[in-house]
């Protein structure tokens, strides 16, 4: 927890090997959502989980 606070980062991307690049725009974006959603209750993170992955194509 102590790395995560040093650098403003969540647990997960500590952990998160996924070799796909993102672009400092789209890590800026993402960030910005894993700070809101928490603020969120079940009913809207069901909607937003569905919008995302309408646009992601994926169900």
């Amino acid at each position: 927890m102590k790395m995560c606070e040093v650098f403003n980062i969540l647990p997960k991307e500590l952990f998160d090997f996924n070799m796909a690049t993102i672009d400092s725009e789209q890590h800026d974006i993402i960030r910005e959502i894993n700070t809101v959603l928490p603020e969120l209750d079940s009913e809207k993170l069901y909607y937003i989980n569905n919008i995302a992955r309408m646009f992601a194509n994926k169900d």
